[in-house]
């Protein structure tokens, strides 16, 4: 999924402003794959039981969650390939950080989970 996704997003103007991370776990293990949007201000969506044809779809909702003003989108409102994947929405914290690394924005109020690293390029 990380390299299909990479591929889909290199150069593509939906990257701008975006960090892909990989983490070890964003809390999907009975529907691993997982991928998880985040942004500043946004809802954290996470959606699980993904496979690399999952990529197109998962993009699209990326342009769609960058769009939206909540980031938390409907069901109706994801690609169709996504409607029923989303397995954990939550609200926004309150104080985000920022990556000491890169300066990207993250709302993890502890600063940066342990197990978030940059995904190698």
């Amino acid at each position: 999924m990380r390299e299909r996704l990479r591929a889909l997003i290199a150069g593509s103007p939906i990257a701008t402003g975006l960090q892909l991370l990989m983490v070890e776990c964003v809390g999907s293990c009975p529907r691993p794959c997982a991928v998880a949007f985040d942004a500043p201000g946004k809802w954290r969506l996470r959606f699980g039981g993904l496979t690399p044809r999952h990529a197109e779809d998962v993009v699209e909702a990326l342009r769609l969650y960058k769009e939206s003003e909540s980031g938390n989108l409907s069901d109706a409102a994801l690609p169709y390939g996504l409607r029923g994947h989303v397995s954990a929405r939550s609200p926004t914290f309150a104080c985000p950080k920022t990556l000491p690394s890169t300066g990207v924005p993250t709302p993890f109020s502890g600063g940066v989970a342990p197990s978030l690293s940059p995904v190698p390029k």
